[in-house]
């Protein structure tokens, strides 16, 4: 009988789908085993990607330009009332007092400021419309080493003193448009008045006797922290929390992107984490935006704003310049000393690094940015 003709057998291929499942099986295994480390490098990654496309400005959805300069988004307390039958009918209302979470006042010393009983606030519904009551039995003083009296507070010269109570109307915040393409947004007018830091004191670094005023105002009395440092401030955490959840409602919050960014991109140094990352929803500009803003397009009446009358009845410094009231404000970058914050001062048209003084407890005055996922969940201006 003839011979049947064998199959040549593929050797080859086998082996390579043998090795392919060996490869697979090892993996699997691999997997299988370390499943915890597996996954939380997948979680890493993609945070990775996720923060250094917040870092970056690359938005998860499509980008949209505005239109207009401005733009309402949120609300806040701002113009007071000064209707004598609408101030009547509100002033009727068994108001809930309570105190403000971020009032502190001063012990005549360096060290931690004390929350101030003596600021009480209400909010009530009046005809469709909501209404904030601001009352206080002694004054908010200018810094924390000034006492709680006339000679050192603002808010007399404001138009407000102890034992009456203040009325104000509840309305939708104007943002400047400082970024169409991000979505960029910071306050028309200063909103609020805070210190930029809780507590301040003097930390003899070198052991020399001396206090250093460069190195040595600390935040923190056991960490040696700078007091002008943004990232553990006390401001950082009152705008994260009591104004992020006050000025927008759930909807609006879930329209606000976190955003990652240098405390101060304009440091020079990392010497005490000056320029540390924070990862913030509402924050205060950097010295170095501000100046990228006014060199782009920013006007006078915008770089020197007047503040709301809710933030003047907290204690907002306010003056007139060339014509028009404004008021200093924040930014979250440090000055030359370990105590000076830079600010933006009506009177000088510039961002002083110059101060000679300890100025991250001083009371100034708030103005907020944000940034929305999306141009369509603000209206325009």
């Amino acid at each position: 009988m003839p011979k049947k003709k064998r199959k040549k057998k593929n050797i080859a291929g086998r082996c390579g789908k043998r090795a392919d499942r060996c490869v697979k099986s090892v993996i699997a295994a691999f997997v299988h085993k370390h499943r915890a480390v597996a996954t939380a490098a997948a979680v890493l990654l993609l945070l990775a990607v996720f923060t250094t496309a917040l870092y970056f400005g690359v938005s998860p959805a499509k980008t949209m330009r505005y239109e207009y300069s401005s733009v309402y988004f949120g609300s806040y307390p701002q113009t007071r009332i000064t209707s004598p039958a609408l101030l009547d009918a509100l002033n009727a209302f068994a108001a809930e007092w309570k105190p403000f979470d971020d009032c502190y006042t001063g012990k005549n010393y360096y060290g931690t400021m004390y929350r101030a009983e003596s600021m009480l606030y209400a909010d009530v519904e009046y005809e469709g419309e909501r209404y904030r009551a601001v009352r206080f039995d002694e004054y908010r003083p200018e810094t924390i080493l000034d006492c709680p009296c006339a000679e050192h507070s603002l808010q007399d010269e404001n138009g407000y003193t102890p034992g009456i109570v203040f009325w104000f109307r509840w309305e939708p915040i104007r943002w400047h448009v400082t970024d169409k393409d991000k979505n960029l947004l910071l306050s028309e007018k200063v909103l609020d008045a805070a210190s930029f830091a809780d507590a301040f004191y003097l930390i003899d670094r070198d052991g020399d006797g001396d206090v250093d005023p460069e190195t040595e105002f600390s935040a923190k009395q056991y960490l040696m922290l700078p007091a002008n440092l943004y990232r553990t401030a006390s401001i950082r955490r009152w705008l994260n929390n009591c104004f992020y959840n006050a000025a927008f409602t759930k909807n609006e919050r879930r329209a606000i992107r976190p955003v990652l960014h240098r405390a101060d991109e304009s440091a020079a140094n990392a010497k005490y984490g000056l320029h540390s990352l924070t990862m913030d929803r509402v924050w205060l500009f950097s010295a170095a935006e501000t100046l990228a803003w006014e060199e782009s397009n920013a006007s006078e009446d915008a770089l020197f704003p007047d503040a709301t009358d809710y933030a003047k009845c907290r204690g907002a410094f306010s003056a007139d310049y060339k014509g028009h009231a404004c008021t200093w404000w924040w930014t979250r970058s440090p000055g030359d000393f370990s105590g000076d914050v830079i600010s933006i001062v009506e009177n000088e048209m510039v961002i002083t690094f110059d101060r000679q003084f300890p100025q991250a407890y001083a009371l100034g005055g708030v103005r907020c940015a944000i940034r929305l996922a999306s141009a369509s969940a603000a209206t325009e201006g």
